[in-house]
């Protein structure tokens, strides 16, 4: 018998049994769906709740019929002819709107990088500075505008201020981050020549992270420029104001003038801020043939360059002079009360009733229990539900359309391959891509506040318009975020299934999915901390998460009770920042 046929009936030995494996990204998965079904089941399904004063179905016809038909004049019958037009009204609140936001981001901006250096390992207290920012960053802009009225008064600066406050925690925190995860290589042989600690920082790891700190801040100014407009909710004349007042008139032709300008604003800066990081990471054009003995000073003067970023950054720079020499005096208050004899009251009030009208610290856990099983355990519930279902609902959105959006997969040659099909082809991919991207920039470019304001007026006072809200703005988020991710993804597996005739379905699924699932795991949880800040205002609307809570208890000059609330919502984010950095720890190693 040969040795082939001898093999062929010699039985093979029996494998081992493959153990049981179940991979942390389906566990991942299945955890996320337990969490979408159990939103669902808190939640309810009642998506539209009918009002007694109006009729949803013809205000949402109205609503959305106005949106091809928007006006440039006043729908208003009773302005006298002395009023401003409406296109010098709707002007002004768009300068005014650019100007808080400018003014916000030029405080928030040094003190997000002092901060940050603080926060990161390049300092020994960073542990005692984290905590600080992420106070600053935990409450919401519009709940720090409203500390600031008590406190201080109504005047513009008071407003930036505010708003400042918690871009500076946010842009203290991606800073510390940038500056921690940077290659430290350069400012390891800095510090093996005996420079100092800040020397070295100064001079290695800041001018080599730079680029990616102004490509964050200027994502921050376009998120500046969303809370600027949502300011006009509480009085001031940003844009916000009169998409409040056109939206309570049912003047929907001039409301839908007033989203199509901030829309067109926040697009502009976007599309601006693109640019401007699509140039910090590419190296300049050297445009001058240089001698090699040439002296320093002609090195200088001819260095590689981008002219763009010359000009943006000295239009940014005017623009913020200009905000803050021109317009309305920013410091004017409207009230007859002494800013001091305010901040006093304010700090006095801050303090627990028990502990005011007794002086006895003791009755203050007793006070805090109390609050907490009448309100506060429920409205912090809704609050995370409403967050948690719209992350999910967001990132549901996001990762179906994300092929869509995808310029490596949208596309007649996906992830560079040649595919040969006719001319129509090519220009429906092309235009469907163009379509999902322009959708995923308009998703975001509307605030949070002011889409929920609108969801409300048409589907009923309840929590689906909230989540709502937050979804459709954080699907214009994730959609940016995991769209870079999957852009950047230079793994080959992905060109290799398509060479082999993989779809591109196959491909997204199967290959690119599971490639860059760490990174989008880790903006869900970045952005599902954002979501709880967004569901904790969103009570002002009317549905009773902390938001609505803290509403009340400004209103009632209840400013302990108020604090207590805020303090909920900012103990659940620090504990969501915990676990943020464990598992960016987690996956990093």
């Amino acid at each position: 018998m040969s040795e082939t046929q001898q093999s062929s009936q010699t039985p093979l030995p029996s494998l081992p049994a493959r153990p049981w494996n179940w991979s942390w990204r389906r566990s991942t998965v299945l955890l996320f769906l337990l969490l979408f079904v159990a939103c669902c089941y808190e939640l309810g399904l009642d998506l539209i709740q009918l009002s007694a004063s109006a009729d949803p179905w013809k205000v949402t016809k109205d609503l959305f019929g106005a949106a091809f038909s928007p006006t440039l004049t006043d729908q208003s019958p009773s302005l006298p002819d002395s009023a401003p037009s409406f296109v010098s009204r709707i002007g002004k609140e768009l300068l005014t709107t650019i100007r808080y936001a400018f003014i916000a981001m030029s405080l928030a901006f040094p003190m997000g990088l002092l901060l940050g250096f603080l926060s990161s390992r390049y300092c020994p207290a960073h542990h005692f500075i984290k905590p600080i920012t992420v106070l600053m960053r935990s409450i919401h802009e519009l709940i720090w505008v409203m500390f600031f009225l008590a406190a201080i008064g109504d005047s513009p600066l008071a407003a930036c201020v505010a708003l400042s406050i918690p871009f500076a925690g946010s842009l203290a925190k991606v800073f510390s981050e940038l500056l921690d995860e940077h290659d430290s290589s350069a400012r390891a042989l800095l510090k093996y020549s005996g420079a100092g600690a800040l020397i070295t920082f100064l001079t290695s790891t800041l001018p080599s992270a730079w680029p990616n700190l102004l490509s964050y801040t200027l994502y921050r100014l376009e998120c500046a420029l969303r809370s600027s407009a949502v300011l006009g909710f509480i009085g001031y004349e940003t844009i916000g104001l009169s998409i409040l007042r056109s939206s309570e008139n049912l003047y929907f032709r001039e409301l839908w003038t007033e989203l199509y300008a901030l829309i067109a604003l926040i697009i502009l800066f976007d599309v601006w801020g693109a640019v401007i990081r699509k140039r910090l990471k590419l190296p300049a054009p050297d445009r001058h043939s240089v001698s090699p003995r040439a002296t320093v000073a002609t090195l200088k003067k001819h260095r590689p360059s981008w002219k763009f970023l010359h000009f943006s950054f000295w239009t940014l720079l005017l623009i913020t002079l200009c905000a803050w020499s021109f317009g309305e005096p920013l410091i004017q208050y409207h009230s007859h009360i002494p800013p001091s004899e305010r901040i006093a009251t304010f700090f006095q009030q801050l303090a627990p009733q028990p502990v005011r009208e007794n002086n006895q610290w003791s009755e203050a856990l007793p006070w805090a229990a109390q609050l907490w099983q009448t309100h506060g355990k429920e409205a912090l519930l809704t609050t995370l539900t409403l967050a948690t279902m719209a992350i999910l609902l967001a990132a549901i959105l996001a990762i179906s359309l994300l092929p869509l959006a995808s310029r490596a997969l949208a596309s007649h040659q996906p992830l560079g391959i040649p595919n040969h099909r006719n001319w129509f082809a090519q220009f429906s991919w092309s235009a469907l891509s163009f379509l999902v991207r322009v959708l995923i920039i308009v998703s975001r470019a509307i605030p949070e506040y002011i889409l929920a304001f609108l969801l409300v007026s048409v589907m009923g006072p309840h929590a689906w318009p909230l989540v709502f809200a937050i979804a459709i703005h954080n699907f214009g988020i994730l959609g940016r975020l995991w769209g870079e991710v999957l852009e950047n993804d230079t793994s080959k597996a992905p060109a290799t299934l398509r060479s082999i005739g993989g779809s591109r379905t196959s491909i997204y699924l199967s290959s690119l999915i599971p490639n860059i699932f760490s990174k989008l795991l880790l903006f869900l949880t970045y952005r599902w901390e954002t979501c709880v800040r967004e569901a904790t205002v969103l009570g002002m609307l009317g549905i009773s998460s902390l938001g609505y809570h803290i509403q009340l208890a400004e209103s009632a000059l209840h400013y302990d009770v108020m604090l207590f609330y805020v303090l909920l919502g900012t103990i659940s984010i620090y504990i969501a920042d915990v676990f943020h950095a464990k598992l960016r720890q987690r996956l990093r190693t």
